[in-house]
C-alpha cells in the first residue's frame, strides 16, 4: 500500500488523483475508507487502485483486514436468499491512502506500507487544479511510455535481482532490486530506503500507543543502565514517567 503523508497544501489529493489516472481507467474517484471488510472487498474488486482520501484513523478490525488484502485472501458471507449457501469475495488489491494524521497505527500494517512524505507547496508555486490536470493530460502519453519502458526493463532484470534488505513483502523487495539494476543504481539503494521507511513507520505506530511510548521514554531515561524491579515497581516507574492524562488510561 502507498501512503502519502503531508500537511495541508502539499497536493496530496491531486497526487492521488493523478496516480489513479495513470494506472486505473475506472471512473471511481477518491473515497472514504469502507466501514467493514465486506464493503472493502467490494471496493477493491471495483477498482484496480483504490484511493482513500483524508485518512484519519483505522480500526483494529480494518487494520487486520487490510493486512490480508495486501497479500491476498478471501472473505465469505451468506449467499443472498439462502440459508446454507456461501459467497466468496476476493480480498486483494492495491490501495493508496493520503492524509495528515499518522493513521497507520499497527506495526503489521506498517510492514505492508510504503510511506512517502510530501513537501508543502510554496504559495508562489501553486497552480489551479484545472490547469495542472490539463498539463497532465498533455504529458500523460510520455509518462505512460516511460513507465512501460521501465516496467519492461524491470521484468527483464527480475531473474537476476539480488535482495540485500529482505522484509515481509519480499516480492516487493525483489522488484526494487530489479529496479536498481534497470536504473543503474547502486545495489540496495532503493531497498535500504524501503527498509528505513518500514522502521520509521513501525516506530511511529509505537509512539501512537500510550503504553509503548511511555516504555520507550522510560528506557531512554536509564541512559543504557540496567533496570531491575518487580512488576509493581515497573508500574510505579511507568506511572511516574507518563503524563498525568495517561496515568489512568486503559
Amino acid at each position: 500500500f502507498l501512503v502519502l503523508r503531508a500537511m495541508q497544501g502539499a497536493g496530496k489529493s491531486f497526487a492521488s488523483k493523478v496516480t489513479k489516472r495513470l494506472v486505473d481507467p475506472s471512473s471511481a474517484e477518491a473515497q472514504m475508507l469502507p466501514g467493514n471488510p465486506k464493503d472493502l472487498a467490494i471496493a477493491l474488486q471495483a477498482s484496480h487502485l483504490l484511493v482513500i482520501d483524508n485518512l484519519r484513523d483505522i480500526s483494529m478490525l480494518m487494520s487486520d483486514t487490510l493486512c490480508i488484502a495486501a497479500t491476498g485472501g478471501t472473505m465469505t458471507s451468506r449467499q443472498l436468499y439462502t440459508d446454507d449457501g456461501q459467497k466468496a469475495l476476493n480480498l486483494h488489491g492495491v490501495v493508496l491512502f493520503n492524509g495528515i494524521h499518522p493513521a497507520i497505527g499497527q506495526s503489521d500494517l506498517a510492514d505492508r506500507c510504503l510511506i512517502l512524505f510530501l513537501a508543502v507547496i510554496p504559495p508562489e508555486a501553486r497552480k489551479s487544479e484545472a490547469q495542472m490536470l490539463k498539463d497532465f493530460e498533455a504529458d500523460n502519453p510520455v509518462i505512460l511510455r516511460g513507465l512501460y519502458d521501465l516496467i519492461s526493463k524491470i521484468l527483464q532484470n527480475l531473474p537476476d535481482a539480488k535482495v540485500v534488505a529482505p522484509s515481509r513483502m519480499l516480492d516487493f523487495c525483489r522488484w526494487l532490486a530489479a529496479m536498481e539494476l534497470s536504473l543503474g543504481m547502486p545495489e540496495g539503494a532503493l531497498q535500504y530506503n524501503y527498509a528505513d521507511s518500514i522502521k520509521d513507520a513501525q516506530l511511529e505506530s509505537l509512539l501512537d500507543n500510550p503504553l509503548a511510548a511511555t516504555i520507550l521514554e522510560f528506557v531512554q531515561k536509564q541512559n543504557g543502565d540496567e533496570w531491575v524491579g518487580t512488576p509493581t515497581d515497573l508500574y510505579d516507574a511507568l506511572t511516574g514517567t507518563a503524563e498525568y492524562s495517561l496515568q489512568r488510561s486503559r
